[in-house]
């Protein structure tokens, strides 16, 4: 469209009959369809680019439920997003970006057999970020601002919330400071010291509706955060760092307000108005090396947190459904209490032939109550392998993870309570193949990506839905490009 616009126009769909698992078993009511558009506008020039784009989202899909009753969801979403970027020639602020988001999301949760709307989820946010970037002598930073506002409701006798606005505003300041000589050769040697700080205002005002929701409420979690960082080069191609850093969490209007069966998770939600906002207090250290043939890394954290949120399930409880029958549920009243977080994870790739690359790759976390009860929803640890071949025009990769049993969990109070679901070890193994063709100025590429390839059937320690949804299993897919 000229030197200096450009438009891109983008499309698509999918449709997808009920999910199998691994082993061969479907998954009930796991169907599901969607088709998107994007349309957006941009321009350049010497000290200022940006745009626009338009997003439309539209889907249909099935609920799994252990219950076995058929619901879908069916909804929209509408998205703009605009950002512009303009360069100076200012000795200390030289760049500044701006940008906002505007979306508005409505879904229905559909009764399957009587075509009644069970529940409708209507949600509007808008988002706005200023960042300016800055250069002092040899230091280098940014400062800025961001926003976020929400109008979120929802309607139906089984509507999970009352609705609720929520507004969001931060300012924030970080600068990177070398420790020492900063020539061109010399700045990649010496220790850089980074800090950062913000401080955010959040505010929740929930709205009076029905009775099982009670009286509204306006909350405010505001809170500072900050961090400390040092990177220290310890010789060619190898450096550490490490950092301290302090933030918060404020509790989601589904954890404060909740008050019937959630669908999605198979749980009766019963939120807590009196919950306080998280508070982090880390610290974490990496090592990382890059020489001839070999790179990659280690890392390791710890993390103590007061006022830690989490489900909790503290009984069975009956769902009466309309014509007066009854099915026993887990009841989850959401709690908090402090908690610790630690874990280490690393990955290391070598080239052991021209073209050839194997690596290895780990990680695992534990988390704990302060009163030694494992946390519920902690991730399983993983251990693996890679090997990839690539000599620009054809490419085959494969990738195996290996995850351990996870049975590190809260003490069960109900048989289909997820939180207190163990799981099993598996094995996962992907692979694919490829081919780049370059045609006349465009790039043609051909993937086949086969996914858990031994058709592995595995639940996910962070999965709610555990106790009756396995993951996918094995997956083929056949993709096409043509980048230009």
């Amino acid at each position: 469209m000229g030197q200096h616009l450009s438009l891109v126009l983008r499309g698509g769909g999918r449709h997808a009959d009920e999910l199998r698992q691994g082993g061969g078993d479907k998954l009930a009511n796991t169907f599901y369809q969607n088709y998107y558009g994007n349309a957006g506008l941009g321009f350049g020039g010497d000290n200022a680019n940006g745009g626009a784009v338009f997003r439309e989202y539209h889907f249909n899909y099935g609920l799994p439920s252990a219950e076995g009753e058929r619901a879908r969801i069916e909804g929209h979403r509408h998205e703009v997003v605009a950002r512009s970027d303009f360069t100076f020639g200012a000795p200390f602020v030289n760049s500044l970006r701006t940008s906002a988001t505007g979306q508005w999301y409505q879904h229905s949760e559909i009764n399957e057999e009587t075509g009644n709307v069970n529940t409708s989820f209507d949600l509007k946010t808008q988002t706005m970020d200023l960042l300016a970037r800055t250069r002092a002598g040899n230091v280098s930073g940014a400062f800025g601002a961001s926003g976020i506002f929400k109008q979120y409701a929802a309607t139906g006798d089984e509507a999970l919330t009352p609705a609720a606005n929520s507004n969001g505003a931060g300012l924030f300041v970080y600068e990177d400071l070398p420790l020492g000589a900063t020539s061109a050769d010399a700045d990649a040697r010496v220790p850089h010291l980074q800090v950062g700080a913000r401080y955010d205002l959040y505010h929740i005002d929930s709205k009076a509706g029905a009775a099982k929701f009670g009286p509204s409420r306006s909350l405010n979690f505001n809170s500072a955060s900050g961090s400390i960082g040092i990177t220290i080069p310890l010789g060619s191609g190898l450096s550490l760092g490490a950092s301290a850093a302090r933030s918060f969490r404020a509790p989601t209007v589904e954890e404060l307000f909740s008050n019937a069966f959630h669908a999605a998770a198979g749980t009766f939600d019963i939120g807590n108005p009196e919950l306080k906002a998280e508070t982090n207090q880390g610290v974490d250290g990496v090592l990382r090396f890059e020489i001839p043939k070999v790179n990659g890394q280690v890392a390791a954290f710890y993390n103590s947190i007061n006022n830690y949120i989490t489900p909790n399930i503290v009984s069975d409880t009956a769902l009466v459904a309309d014509d007066g029958s009854s099915t026993t549920v887990p009841l989850n009243r959401f709690s908090q209490a402090d908690a610790t977080l630690r874990g280490v994870e690393g990955k290391i790739e070598v080239q052991v032939a021209p073209h050839v690359v194997v690596g290895g790759m780990g990680d695992m976390t534990r988390g704990s109550l302060k009163s030694g009860e494992a946390l519920p929803f902690m991730p399983a640890a993983r251990l693996g392998g890679l090997a990839r071949w690539d000599n620009g025009l054809l490419s085959a990769d494969g990738e195996f993870r290996h995850a351990f049993a996870q049975d590190r969990v809260p003490a069960s109070v109900s048989e289909g309570d997820p939180s207190a679901i163990a799981t099993d070890s598996y094995n996962l193994m992907n692979v694919s193949v490829g081919l780049n063709l370059p045609s006349a100025g465009r790039l043609n590429t051909l993937t086949l990506r086969v996914d858990n390839l031994f058709d592995e059937k595995y639940a996910d320690a962070t999965s709610r839905l555990k106790s009756f949804a396995f993951n996918p299993g094995r997956n083929f897919s056949l993709v096409y490009k043509v980048l230009f």
